[in-house]
Parts: structure tokens; sequence; C-alpha cells
């Protein structure tokens, strides 16, 4: 058995890529889980047991350092379908067995929706990132929230200045569950 972690596709950033650093994405995937969360997550959050981060990178932290202690954690959507045996496979692997197109009240993401800011290329390497997330004149490397190969960390680079969706995941222990129990 192995921990659980959800994770989730939030609603659109209405600043898009320029959210000023990475503690404030990870602000706005809790907000929306408090916000429009299933009511077993909204439980959670509110005594404490949860967190969200965004699954981002900058210049100098690395999604690897970001959820250094959360690596070998079996990683699955909030409707508990399996996303990946470990959130290490799906990074560096750039592989995943079903996409994270679910948002935080776990419904299904909108087709207009499909691509999500990760600043990131190939498994953990740092791409185009709004300028360390301060710059709506520059570019950020974005996934598509439908793919299950490489595409999902990144599809395609656009502008900063579009409203579009982040990964994000749980960092808190919720429970002890097997992956393929969960598919």
């Amino acid at each position: 058995y192995t921990t659980l972690f959800r994770s989730i596709t939030s609603k659109p950033m209405p600043t898009g890529g320029m959210f000023g650093d990475m503690i404030e994405a990870d602000r706005f995937c809790t907000k929306m889980v408090e916000e429009n969360g299933t009511p077993q997550m909204k439980m959670l959050l509110s005594r404490n047991l949860v967190g969200f981060k965004a699954i981002v990178a900058n210049d100098t932290v690395s999604v690897m350092d970001r959820f250094a202690n959360d690596f070998n954690k079996c990683l699955v959507r909030i409707d508990g379908v399996s996303v990946a045996t470990t959130l290490d496979d799906a990074i560096s692997l750039t592989r995943i067995n079903n996409p994270i197109n679910v948002l935080e009240n776990g419904t299904t993401i909108d087709v207009n929706q499909l691509h999500v800011i990760t600043g990131l290329k190939e498994k953990d390497e740092i791409g185009e990132n709004c300028g360390n997330w301060k710059s709506g004149t520059a570019n950020v490397d974005v996934g598509d929230a439908m793919q299950t190969d490489r595409g999902w960390l990144r599809d395609r680079t656009q502008d900063c200045d579009q409203a579009l969706p982040v990964y994000c995941m749980e960092t808190e222990q919720i429970g002890r569950a097997s992956c393929r129990e969960r598919v």
C-alpha cells in the first residue's frame, strides 16, 4: 500500500501565468478547493488535514524540489481514478495512466480549458515560465489536460496573459490505499 494523494486541474487563474510566485499558485489551488471542492475535500481542508500545491516550477526550484517528500506517493484524480503509481513516475517518465482532466468539484474539464500552466519541458526540465511567473509579456509552457503522454506536462508554449488553469496536488496524507484498487 502507498500513501494516496489526489490531483485536480484548477479553474483558470485570472492572471494567467503572472501569479507572482509559486506560493500564490498554491494559494489559488487551495482557494479553488475551498470555494468549489467536493464536500469531502472542503471538510478535509477545514480541518487542516490536506493542503494543495500547484505542479509548477521556477528558475531555481524544480517540481522535484517542491514535492520532494511526496514523490513516492500514489497519484489519483479527485474522483479516485489512478493517474500514476507515483508522482516520480508521472514526472520522470512523462507518462500518466489517465488524464488529469477533473476539476476540484469532481466535474470533467471543459474542452475550452485543455491547456494547463506548467512552465516545464520534458521531465523536470524548467521551461518557459512567464519570467519566473511575473511577466505578462513572456511565454509559458503549457500541458494538455487530456493527454497521457509527455503532452500532459508540455504540449506547447503560449502567451502568459491568458487565463489558464494549473495542476494542483494534495500535499498532506489523507489515507492509505492501493493505486490499483482505485483504478
